[in-house]
């Protein structure tokens, strides 16, 4: 396996991930499907920086020294964490993600997360079948019964 490893975001992953953040194929899947102003970037990354949104982790992806992803957990309700994850296209299918999840989801496990869920839409198969190889299952409406 290649030298992969998460490293916490800081300042210097900013640009990073406001390209990856504005990739069509990245954007596309997004809640908000449209790429986004680097302004709104920095509104939604500082607080994150800063640990001011204890609410979320934000980890840039390296392999093999190069920034290849993002991993994020959105911390829903005291034992339960929401994952986002997104990659260079050519990281794609390479093992790279797999690795990233399975020790983004063991950090979370030691600091007291016993679920995690990802928000996918129906159309995006090719998140759903990568969820699906990693264990996930298909809920319908899970944050709505969160509330």
């Amino acid at each position: 396996m290649n030298n992969i490893y998460l490293k916490k975001a800081t300042s210097e992953d900013i640009d990073f991930l406001f390209d990856l953040r504005n990739k069509k194929y990245i954007y596309e899947s997004c809640l908000n499907p449209r790429p986004i102003t680097y302004s709104e970037h920095l509104t939604w990354i500082t607080p994150i920086l800063e640990g001011n949104a204890k609410d979320r982790l934000l980890f840039v992806v390296i392999t093999n020294g190069k920034k290849t992803g993002q991993i994020r957990f959105d911390f829903l309700k005291e034992n339960l964490a929401e994952v986002n994850i997104s990659f260079l296209e050519e990281y794609h299918r390479q093992g790279v993600a797999n690795y990233a999840l399975e020790t983004g989801i063991k950090l979370m496990k030691g600091n007291g997360i016993e679920k995690v869920l990802a928000e996918i839409f129906e159309s995006n198969l090719g998140s759903i079948k990568f969820f699906e190889k990693q264990g996930f299952h298909r809920i319908d409406d899970v944050k709505k019964n969160l509330r």
